[in-house]
């Protein structure tokens, strides 16, 4: 497949190796050292790595705990507001009243139906029946590909021999 060529891209490569170069510095040993010597943990063991020398001390336990007790503390407050302040406005705006006609629209609709065409009665409770019957294949093609995707067991003793 061909790509047609973007005149930038000459550009974008050469840029992209300058990137690279200045980018990929090495530290000369002499700096780390005189660096190291003015820090006095390190001086006193010289022997030792810069890691192990700079260990960060962990808080104690029950400093951990109090932090995250206040904070499920918060994040539950702050839950418990949020909801009574959607509860307010959603009162507020009839948006109570609005989901409920919108769970009783698809009934109505059906209800409807069934008075404007009689005979749809039928039509609908055999695509029902039929969505049930689609739903226990698509169930058995779903376990049919999960258990055909398994290895064979002898082709695996076969290729561990």
């Amino acid at each position: 497949m061909h790509t047609p060529t973007n005149p930038q891209a000459h550009q974008y490569d050469a840029l992209d190796a300058v990137l690279r170069e200045e980018l990929c510095w090495e530290v000369p040993a002499d700096l780390t050292q005189r660096l190291l010597t003015m820090v006095p943990a390190v001086e006193s063991k010289a022997t030792t790595s810069v890691a192990a020398a700079h260990c960060p001390r962990r808080p104690q336990p029950w400093y951990t705990a109090l932090v995250m007790l206040l904070t499920i503390a918060t994040v539950t407050l702050s839950l418990m507001i949020g909801w009574q302040l959607a509860q307010f406005v959603s009162v507020s705006l009839g948006l109570v009243e609005f989901w409920h006609g919108l769970q009783q629209a698809p009934a109505a609709a059906l209800a409807w139906f069934y008075e404007q065409l009689p005979g749809s009665r039928t039509v609908i409770e055999f695509a029902l029946s039929l969505q049930d019957q689609l739903y226990w294949l698509l169930v058995a093609v779903v376990i049919w590909l999960t258990l055909d995707g398994l290895p064979n067991r002898r082709q695996v003793q076969q290729q561990a021999s």
